[in-house]
């Protein structure tokens, strides 16, 4: 009988034992801090036409292939490459709006940052220090997190490092998980290249053997490598399950190219992508370039004291996040992703934890006072901050005196109009494809900045104007006879144009 209770307390004692241990209250913590970072920015701009894109598959049967949403491009072509995660977060939506957005936001990055934290784990075996730089890693993550598909997209390039940190350590089976992965990720967001890009830079790093400075690299076997290319070419096949084919496929790459060659509008200009401020190369002077500039003299100055030597997918890595985190500035979550396990293997902060001394008490109360936090710090009647204030008030006057004709608008008013006012054919949106290409993002940028307002106007026949009291379009119309307030208060002013065209 008392062998028998010993046989099931073991495992139990076991249970709670990992249940209530330090590095479970690290864990919690890293998600607290996720749920502060989250809460901040729950409802991205784009996030009202992802959702209407997802009800009209639904509702319609098809994808939304042409523009519908517009009086500025109707009928151009646009590529809802971002389907599937669309319907998660529409799903989310039917079920309890903005509330389980956050928290399907909230579980997509905490998903993110705990696997950074076991990536750091992985490489260093250091589960303290791994903590601390698994901060920064979600501090970095901050800058673009909110409700977007991409947010996809970085959850399976951590899976991705995931498995090749399992392949690193010589645990192989879990290399054909990658290309059903590759087909998620090109049906939920065009960030897969990343992904096969940096699966690239970890297969080249076995390509050789040696040691140069304090850098090296082991060859892989023949048979080590013939798995690896066996799994990218299963993934290369993989991308191509796909409802759009090859143009799906394509689409990352002619984007990019669109917005570095100048070919986005009809006079040479790109004005979509690059007025963007994500889209821009970090500044300096910003508060994010300064964090930036942080991470950068942290790199050196691990490079320069730390002894731990460099594997070549490292080196590959680290490349990889400063360019593209310098280049453009939401790519300051990859750098969040990538550099942390570089800074674990190198970076001795804390002592290191020792399982025999750890005391499952202590561990619970942090764990009931973490718990505690969490229900303190949630938003009462679940009202989440919002990053853009959204004219509700002058959408239901429009609503009720019909206005739904020719309104030129905020640029991130235009998914929230897309949304709320279904009847309403908008000027502009978050979308890129339509408008680039069309001249219309540039128009609206001379509209807003009063270089031949009067002309862009008159060109869409514009009847309304929905923007910001303090925007130097409203001071201009204010001040010509043809326009008149209809509507205003502290977050938009409603003007119609009263003389003919």
């Amino acid at each position: 009988m008392s062998q028998s209770n010993t046989a099931i307390s073991v495992p139990a004692a076991s249970t709670w034992r990992k249940l209530f241990s330090f590095p479970a209250v690290l864990a919690a913590s890293l998600a607290y801090l996720v749920f502060i970072l989250a809460r901040r920015d729950i409802s991205d701009p784009d996030l009202w036409w992802h959702l209407r894109n997802a009800q009209f598959l639904l509702t319609q049967g098809h994808f939304p292939v042409v523009d519908h949403y517009s009086y500025t491009a109707p009928g151009a072509a646009v590529m809802p490459f971002e389907w599937l995660s669309e319907l998660a977060f529409y799903a989310a939506y039917k079920w309890a709006g903005l509330t389980a957005v956050f928290w399907l936001v909230f579980a997509l990055c905490t998903a993110i940052v705990l696997g950074v934290f076991r990536l750091s784990y992985l490489a260093s075996r250091d589960v303290k220090n791994s903590f601390v730089v698994s901060v920064g890693g979600a501090v970095l993550a901050a800058i673009t997190i909110g409700a977007r598909p991409l947010l996809f997209g970085w959850l399976y390039l951590v899976v991705l490092l995931l498995l090749l940190a399992e392949v690193r350590e010589g645990r192989w089976r879990g290399l054909w998980l990658v290309p059903p992965l590759f087909c998620l990720w090109i049906n939920s967001h065009g960030s897969w290249p990343m992904g096969m890009l940096l699966f690239g830079v970890f297969i080249a790093s076995g390509l050789v053997e040696g040691s140069w400075g304090n850098a090296g690299a082991t060859r892989w076997t023949a048979l080590q490598l013939w798995k690896l290319l066996a799994a990218a070419a299963a993934s290369a096949v993989a991308v191509c399950i796909n409802p759009f084919g090859r143009s799906l496929i394509y689409y990352p790459f002619s984007a990019i190219f669109a917005s570095s060659s100048g070919s986005g509008s009809e006079d040479g200009d790109s004005p979509g992508i690059g007025n963007i401020t994500e889209f821009m190369s970090i500044d300096f002077h910003t508060p994010w370039g300064k964090v930036a500039m942080v991470l950068i003299l942290a790199l050196l100055l691990v490079a320069i004291f730390s002894r731990e030597s460099w594997r070549l997918d490292e080196i590959g890595f680290t490349m990889v996040a400063l360019y593209y985190s310098l280049t453009y500035s939401r790519f300051l979550f990859l750098a969040g992703i990538l550099l942390p396990p570089v800074f674990a293997r190198r970076t001795k902060l804390m002592t290191p934890y020792e399982r025999e001394t750890d005391r499952p008490l202590p561990n619970a109360v942090a764990l009931a006072v973490l718990l505690a936090l969490f229900l303190v710090s949630m938003p009462r009647h679940g009202k989440f901050q919002e990053p853009v204030q959204y004219p509700e008030s002058a959408v239901a006057y429009m609503k009720t005196n019909g206005i739904h004709n020719h309104v030129f608008h905020e640029w991130v008013w235009g998914g929230y109009l897309i949304w709320n006012m279904p009847d309403l054919k908008v000027f502009i949106d978050g979308r890129g494809d339509p408008y680039g290409g069309t001249g219309v993002f540039k128009d609206y940028l001379d509209a807003i900045g009063g270089v031949g307002t009067e002309k862009v106007l008159d060109k869409y026949k514009v009847s309304y104007v929905l923007m910001r009291p303090d925007s130097l379009l409203v001071q201009l119309l204010k001040h010509n006879p043809a326009w008149t307030v209809r509507y205003s208060d502290k977050t938009s002013v409603l003007l119609e144009r009263t003389a003919k065209f």
